[in-house]
């Protein structure tokens, strides 16, 4: 019965090939857009979502105004607020500062070869940290100890890097010289993250290298240079706006007042998780907003999901409309009413299952470019 109700519907299908292969077509573009622009959705919203301490993982920010008025908000501030988190702020496990920089292709110019052959990169992105950023963050060492960042001068890589720079060779000790005629030593090797995350580094070098590098230790103590990005981590339990609480006004109580400026700088805990999307701090337009966008898009999924859907539906209701006129004629045939409802809902599930076939033939093409 099952084969004879197919074959009927298939036959019935091909009367109106072009009408029908356009109501495939449309179901099929609408249910691709779809899983595209959710696919694109899921990848935005789920950036640096794998830590394991993510939900009390924080990024400081630092809101700065002069004479009352509001002038910026961002993530980097000053040196010696980590020690000040550290010791005054017991709901923060840790707190530690980094520098990072980007892989941009016009970053720190490095040197991993000899002077004979030199092997030049500046595309590589670059983390200085303390061996403490390993209490916040989930970093896997495949070889050697990241404790050895505690000296200057050192640095962990990558395995992918490790494989790239030296093919069948152990990195470990190997040096690297930077454009500032310092010479590093590759101390370990880690596991690289995710591509979904804020921070995409293939390298860690040592925190106490900026101080020897000029010989002072203002990358510790000075609350002047606001270069750094500050991460805590809250004790469990702990919540969040009572932390803020305490910390909002602490570089007034510590910062040294610079002479002729009303300068007020505030502080505020961004969730490591939020960063992605809410690190646009100076969008002032609804749409200049990445969350927005992303958000928007995602609306704009379902509408065309919701076009392509009732298309469908209304198709079919047509068709099924034109068969009740000439059902008449088939039941004086014989023909029962049951077999009409049946026929009907066979040619449904060929055209849902063509259209989701070709729908997912259009996800394979269409996804390496939402990937990039």
């Amino acid at each position: 019965m099952l084969k004879h109700l197919i074959n009927i519907s298939i036959r019935s299908l091909q009367k109106k090939p072009w009408l029908h292969a356009t109501n495939v077509l449309g179901l099929s573009v609408g249910l691709a857009a779809f899983a595209l622009i959710f696919y694109y959705y899921q990848y935005q919203t789920g950036f640096d979502s794998f830590h394991s301490k993510g939900d009390r993982l924080y990024r400081v920010i630092m809101t700065r105004y002069i004479n009352g008025q509001w002038v910026s908000e961002r993530p980097d501030t000053y040196p010696a607020l980590a020690t000040v988190l550290n010791n005054e702020i017991p709901e923060i496990e840790s707190a530690q500062m980094v520098m990072y920089s980007q892989q941009t292709g016009s970053g720190i110019l490095m040197d991993f070869g000899t002077e004979d052959k030199p092997l030049l990169r500046d595309d590589i992105g670059v983390l200085s940290a303390d061996p403490g950023i390993f209490n916040l963050y989930d970093i896997q060492m495949v070889s050697g100890d990241y404790l050895g960042l505690k000296e200057p001068f050192t640095g962990i890589i990558s395995s992918e890097l490790a494989e790239s720079l030296y093919p069948d060779e152990n990195p470990i000790g190997k040096l690297w010289k930077e454009d500032d005629g310092n010479e590093y030593r590759i101390i370990g090797v880690f596991n690289k993250w995710k591509s979904t995350t804020h921070l995409n580094f293939e390298m860690i070098k040592s925190f106490e290298s900026i101080g020897a590098r000029h010989g002072v230790d203002f990358h510790r103590t000075s609350w002047d240079w606001d270069r750094m990005k500050v991460y805590v981590l809250l004790n469990e339990g702990e919540n969040k706006e009572l932390v803020e609480a305490k910390i909002d006004s602490l570089i007034l109580d510590h910062k040294p007042v610079k002479a002729n400026m009303d300068l007020q700088e505030f502080l505020s805990l961004q969730p490591v998780q939020d960063i992605k999307l809410h690190s646009d701090f100076e969008a002032k337009t609804f749409l200049s907003k990445e969350s927005n966008r992303v958000a928007g898009l995602m609306l704009i999924g379902f509408i065309i999901l919701a076009i392509a859907w009732t298309n469908f539906v209304n198709f079919n209701l047509s068709v099924g409309f034109e068969r009740i006129r000439s059902m008449g004629i088939q039941k004086s045939l014989g023909a029962r009413f049951n077999y009409f409802i049946q026929k009907q809902v066979v040619e449904s599930l060929i055209i849902s299952g063509l259209s989701l076939v070709i729908a997912l033939s259009f996800w394979q093409l269409f996804k390496p470019l939402v990937d990039r």
